[in-house]
């Protein structure tokens, strides 16, 4: 048998005693907790570098399908406009002559605007304008809420005298540039605005996928219900039934606040990117694209 000083060398000298249980579970709580923080700043970090980005996601792809469609149609020509920032603007025009009725088409997000240069074959007396917002397609700047809705403006005033002041002037939004199309409604003389998937506001439809998180983070809010009273022209909205980018309730909110006008509401039975290509909304559109009364 060993002497005690050999067994307490052999044993490695004092022993520590083990942690009891409470201590361990602290430790790792309080480890538990620091990962969670951490992980929250590196994602508020993000929201906040990102988020003026994430309305505006489209302006960072490069669509050239929509550009393709466009350039296919030769009543289509290509035209820019230079904003009051210097900024250029590029899409297409089809001129049916002075005086005739202008359509002006506002693409959503992730599209260039040519892709619905078809549209131009509804509109068969009427003059047609795609241009697309900053950032996107071949124009020139980076977008926000402010700059588009302003070059939105300043676009349909030019446009209006290079044109020989239309007849009537009909507004195309679809889907983001609903809320385009909504704010220029509600300032400039129009005569129809045209609403596909249109939404109240981007935050409201954010909080519906993501509920709370697009209230903390900073981004362009596209406030179309506060607009829409300033309204005084008819408005048609075409709602995707089967819409999940746009929910319906979002919609119908939307009409709710046309108080100063009156609203045609056409129920699609479609999703949200395929409304203005479904038989049912063309034959709709192709009397209002006429600038009849």
């Amino acid at each position: 048998m060993l002497p005690p000083v050999l067994r307490f060398v052999q044993a490695g000298g004092i022993a520590s005693k083990p942690k009891p249980p409470s201590v361990l579970m602290k430790r790792f709580l309080t480890l538990s907790f620091l990962a969670v923080l951490c992980i929250l700043t590196l994602a508020c970090a993000l929201a906040y570098t990102l988020g003026p980005r994430l309305v505006f996601f489209g302006a960072y792809f490069d669509d050239t399908r929509g550009k393709t469609m466009a350039d296919a149609m030769p009543e289509m020509q290509p035209v820019s406009f230079t904003t009051s920032d210097g900024t250029v603007l590029r899409g297409w025009l089809r001129h049916c002559g002075v005086g005739s009725p202008l359509v002006v088409v506002y693409g959503g997000n992730n599209v260039n605007v040519g892709a619905f240069a078809g549209i131009s074959h509804l509109a068969a007396h009427s003059s047609v304008l795609l241009l697309n917002h900053r950032g996107y397609g071949v124009s020139e700047g980076r977008p926000t809420e402010r700059a588009v809705v302003d070059d939105a403006r300043e676009a349909l005033q030019h446009f209006r005298r290079v044109l020989g002041e239309p007849e009537r002037v009909i507004l195309l939004g679809f889907s983001l540039g609903t809320g385009v199309a909504t704010q220029v409604a509600a300032t400039e003389p129009v005569d129809q605005l045209i609403l596909a998937c249109p939404f109240d506001s981007v935050i409201a439809t954010g909080c519906q996928h993501i509920p709370l998180l697009p209230k903390l983070i900073p981004m362009d809010h596209f406030r179309s219900d506060l607009a829409a009273p300033q309204v005084r022209c008819p408005v048609t909205v075409f709602m995707a039934t089967q819409d999940t980018i746009v929910p319906n309730e979002r919609t119908l909110n939307l009409i709710r606040h046309f108080t100063a006008t009156h609203v045609q509401l056409h129920p699609i039975p479609c999703g949200h990117n395929d409304i203005l290509f479904q038989p049912k909304t063309l034959e709709l559109l192709q009397p209002l694209l006429q600038g009849w009364r």
